[in-house]
This record gives C-alpha cells, structure tokens and sequence, in this order.
C-alpha cells in the first residue's frame, strides 16, 4: 500500500465518529471555549483567489501530483473514516444550528504543496495597491511605526499550517492531510458550519464588498466621507458568520457531556467574562495592535455577539433569525443591544474639502472611524480603562487623507500625507479624553515635538463659544498637527496643514455637521481588501489547533 498521497476524492459515506475525552473541558471551559477563536475560514481568501483564475484547488493538486508528491501523515484508513465521519458531523452541525442540508458537501484531501501552490500562483495576481495604502493612513494615525513593512510582515508571519477549510466557490469540504488526526473532526464541525450557512444564505453574496478605488470612482473630484455601508456590512456579516461556525465547534466539543453553550449558563457566564480578557496566540503576540484585534474579531468578537443572543433569544434569534436581519457593523457587533433594538448607528460626516484645499491636493483615502477603529485606537494610545471611559463614548468619526498634487504614489511616505480626523462624542469629558490620548501617543513618536496648548473652556460659562474649547498645536518634522475639542463634543485632527486651512476646514465642519449617514468603509476593514491580510488572519488562527486539542484531552 502506497504511503503517499498526494490528492484523494471518496463518495459521501457515513461512518462512526468516535468519542473523545474531554473531561478538561468542563473543569476547565474558559481555557478550551476561548481556544475555539483559533478556527480558520479561507472563504474570502478562496473567492478572491478563484475569481481571478479557472483554476481550482483541485487542479492544482492534479497538476502538482504529476511532479512530485507530498508526505502524509494520515493513513489510507484515517481517511477513509474521516470522510465517513463527514455526513455525521455535518447531521450534528444541521441539528445544532436549525440549517437544513439542501444537498451533500463534496470532501477532498490535499497535500501542503498544492494549497501552498494554490496560495503562491493565485495570490501574488492580486492587487495590492489597497494594502500600501493603508499602510500609510495606518502609520499617519500612529497605529503602525514609521519604518514598519505591513506587506512584509504579513506574508513572513503566515504559517502554512492551515487546518481545512470549506470554499463556497466549489461547494467543498478540504481535508489537508498533514493535519493530525484528532484535530480534522473539530475542523470539521466549525467548517462544515460554514457549508450549511452557504447552502441556506449563500456566503459569497454574504462577505462580498465593493473595493473602495469603486466606491470613490462616482465622483472621483470630491474629498467628501459618505460612500455607502455596503463594506462594513460585509465585516460584520463576517462575524456573524464566524461566531455560529464558533458556537457549533464548541458544542461538539461539549457533547460527551450532554450539554450545548444554549443549555448551559454557566458556560456563556464563563465564556462572556473571559472573553474580555483574552490573549491572543504567541504568533499574533508580537504583531501590531491593529493587526491583532483586526484579525481576531470576527472569531472572538463574532462568538461573543452569539453568545448574547444565544441568551436573549436562544438558537432561533442566534442562527436562522441573525440571518433574517445580519447585522450592518462592527458597532452592531461590539453592542448587540444596538442590533437588537434596530437603532441607527452614530456617524459624521465631513463634507467636501475640496474647495478648502484647491488644486494642491489629490484624495489619497478616505473613511469613517467605526466602533472597532476607536477601541483599537484608545487602547494602543492609553490606557486599558479608556476603552470604557473613552472608547464606550464614541458617536462617529470620519477621515479625509490627502497628498501633494503630484507626488507619485510609489514615493510616498507618511510625512506625504495630510490627514483631517472629524470625531463626535457623547460626552465632553471623552472628546477631551481622546483628543489628550491622541496628542500623548503623538508626542511619544515625536519627541522633539514643540506644543502650543490654549484653553478657551471657560467661555462656554458666559456665552457659547465661536470656536474650540481647547487647542493644542504641534510642530513636527511631518509638519504641523492641530487637535482641537468643539463645544458639541467633537474633535477635529488635523496633520499636514496650515492654520489658515485648519481655520477654513473648522469653519466647514461647524457649519455642516450631519448624523446617521451610512458609513464609508471602516479603517480597520481596509486590512480585509487584501488577500495578504487574509492570509496571515487565516493561518496564524489555526496555530492554536494543538492548543484546543490539548486542553480538551
């Protein structure tokens, strides 16, 4: 009997799934429930990569098996049973979630050069313009260092060591034969959730989202933040998706007990705690702040959005009735009361600074500071109690990023880029708060940064003021930076421009102040463009495979 394998097919069988101790998962459930944020979802990764390209997994796999063959792992038997066990698991998932099996899943099993080859001949046709872009924007607010590589770090920290997947383009189910055994079937339950949702919802219509150089291409002269809320729909839909592909992998964990996460309340009392507090894995450890909660919150934020449901109304609100209304943003998710109760979701709009700025300027990016991008932000620019104080308080925000006429994009730095950041707070305290955090992390990365602070609050006690309360100037080798409070709880931050232009933009942003305009993209969800970030999001959340199966023994 041959002992490789390089591409197997098996018809749909039943098989018997066998047990698995996990005695350690009831003493120790925080441990192993908040593991579970390390499951893969290749979906948006595998659209991108097929809609550019006939080819599919599979005849890659052809291709490759004709030159060389993989080692694997698995025995022919191994296989075979899992593929039985495929149909069972998929039953579980089925009755788990109230999502009925319109048809069977294909299953395939694939070695490491042909998902590695899949990934180098797919992905590197992909554009990447929107990835150095917001490199860039990112490192202008602060949330990435001046000399840090975005694309670099990425493809260098993805590790290959995926743990299945299901792709919605083909309908199937991808075993990856160097994956131990033991840890195929949980892969299995969370993946083939996945398979149900695309059966009953269609997830390529679900997560797909309009690059932004589209969203901008209708009025490509303006430098106004509207746009749509189509994008950071697609974000939010993504943890909807994943946090029930998270609540099915746990309860088959849980099963030799009995229980499922509904039944048991001390497991989501367990479960919504210690998410708060929780870790990322050692790959993700050392990333940039942005970069992690990015990458875990359709995992850790989409099952804690379940998790709420789940004890509001049980499986029907948390499954098929998340589905009949999904939710439209990562405010939705970070507060399911909002989505409960159906309320508009604050925001701000800043009109055109074109006619402010003329001819000297080019629209660089363009986007709204969500929900998401606020608590990322007050935590890697304060300290851990400003994500209530502060981060709770938000009420909208949009950015405007501009660069010098001219200037090619390949040459550009972030000393290139002139930033205008418009925020909106429900109480002064947090829009002082913010505007003070903002200024600190500022003058951290330039210390040599010289500062004009002046205080016009008290004018507010005898009559309402024409201008800011509170004004801090600072120069620094990137040129000069305004922050600014307005007297309606709003910030106004201002890079790379003169004081008459601050002045002017002020002036048009009093003047003009809108609520509850659908959002442009979010600026954490301008990472989600890129099949790069997709990749390392993907590969670095199945580190954590051998982790889960550890604790769970």
């Amino acid at each position: 009997m041959p002992n490789r394998l390089e591409f197997v097919r098996q018809p749909a069988t039943r098989g018997q799934q066998p047990a698995k101790r996990e005695r350690h998962l009831a003493a120790g459930v925080c441990g192993v429930l908040l593991a579970a944020g390390s499951l893969l979802f290749l979906v948006p990764l595998c659209v991108t990569a097929q809609e550019a390209s006939g080819s599919s997994l599979g005849e890659v796999a052809r291709e490759l098996r004709q030159k060389k063959q993989a080692e694997v792992r698995l025995r022919p038997e191994d296989v075979t049973a899992l593929f039985a066990s495929l149909d069972q698991i998929l039953d579980f998932a089925s009755k788990d979630t109230g999502f009925a099996k319109q048809g069977p899943v294909k299953r395939q099993l694939v070695g490491r050069e042909s998902v590695e080859a899949y990934f180098a001949q797919e992905l590197p046709k992909q554009a990447e313009e929107g990835l150095a872009r917001s490199e860039l924007v990112l490192k202008k607010f602060g949330l990435l260092a001046p000399d840090f590589e975005l694309k670099n770090y990425l493809v260098k920290s993805t590790v290959r060591q995926l743990g299945g997947f299901y792709n919605p383009r083909d309908k199937t189910m991808y075993l990856l034969n160097w994956v131990p055994l033991e840890l195929q079937r949980p892969v299995m339950a969370h993946e083939l959730t996945h398979a149900l949702q695309d059966q009953n919802y269609d997830l390529s219509r679900l997560l797909q989202s309009a690059p932004r150089a589209a969203a901008q291409a209708g009025n490509p002269g303006s430098m106004a933040v509207r746009g749509t809320d189509e994008d950071e729909h697609s974000l939010a839909s993504r943890a909807l998706i994943e946090g029930q592909a998270m609540v099915v992998f746990l309860d088959y964990m849980l099963r030799p007990t009995g229980h499922t996460l509904a039944g048991s309340p001390d497991a989501l009392g367990l479960l919504s705690g210690a998410l708060e507090n929780y870790e990322s894995a050692v790959t993700l450890h050392d990333a940039p702040r942005i970069l992690r909660e990015s990458a875990m919150f359709p995992y850790r934020e989409g099952l804690a959005f379940e998790v709420e449901l789940l004890r509001r109304g049980g499986k029907p609100m948390a499954f098929a009735g998340a589905f009949a209304r999904t939710p439209t943003n990562t405010h939705q998710i970070l507060h399911p009361d909002a989505y409960l109760a159906n309320s508009a979701t604050p925001s701000v709009s800043i009109p055109d600074i074109r006619p402010v700025l003329g001819d000297g300027f080019e629209l660089f990016d363009s986007g709204t500071i969500g929900a998401l991008d606020t608590r990322i932000m007050v935590r890697e620019y304060g300290r851990e109690n400003d994500r209530y104080t502060v981060a709770a308080q938000w009420d909208g925000g949009s950015y405007v990023a501009v660069k010098r006429a001219g200037v090619a994009r390949q040459k550009l730095t972030p000393a290139d880029i002139s930033l205008f950041y418009v925020s909106r707070w429900k109480t002064e305290q947090a829009a002082e708060r913010f505007a003070y955090l903002y200024k600190s992390a500022l003058s951290k990365r330039e210390p040599e940064a010289r500062e004009q602070t002046v205080d016009n609050s008290r004018c507010v006690q005898t009559a309402p003021c024409g201008g800011p309360l509170w004004v801090s100037r600072l120069a620094t080798r990137e040129g000069l930076t305004y922050l600014e409070v307005l007297p309606n709880n709003m910030t106004i931050i201002a890079q790379g421009f003169n004081e008459a232009t601050v002045a002017q933009l002020r002036a048009l942003v009093m003047r003009r102040q809108t609520a509850n305009l659908p959002a442009a993209h979010e600026l954490s969800l301008s990472l989600y463009e890129s099949p790069t970030f997709l990749a390392f999001q993907n590969s670095v959340l199945t580190t954590l495979l051998p982790q889960i199966n550890a604790d769970s023994r």
